[in-house]
């Protein structure tokens, strides 16, 4: 797969995480790998995070774990019509490319988010 540089987000079917992981995924990290597949979806049933699965011609190719979070507003971010101390957000919590689809370009090119 390392030579095929044609993969583009069209590509990819994108799919949240149902179910106990797929055991073959590895990104070559061992804590993104052991999240994926021991947290992923025991978290997302806590409703503590979702998790997405990209997939590339029937292949796991990379997951995408998100939460909600919150970002403090310092004194100079907020005037007097602002009266909230933080913002929610989005964080990217946990993110993984299996190894066999790394060094295929950017994965920001194919990863739909």
């Amino acid at each position: 797969m390392s030579g095929d540089s044609g993969i583009s987000a069209e590509d990819v079917l994108v799919r949240k995480l149902n179910g106990a992981p797929e055991a073959a995924f590895d990104c070559g990290r061992a804590e993104q790998t052991a999240f994926f597949h021991e947290y992923a979806y025991s978290d997302q049933k806590a409703r503590l995070s979702v998790t997405y699965c990209y997939y590339f011609k029937g292949i796991l190719a990379a997951y995408a774990t998100i939460c909600a979070d919150a970002l403090p507003l310092g004194r100079r971010e907020r005037d007097r019509s602002v009266r909230y101390q933080e913002v929610g957000a989005v964080k990217l919590a946990q993110l993984g490319v299996d190894v066999q689809f790394q060094g295929i370009g950017s994965a920001g090119s194919w990863l739909p988010m």
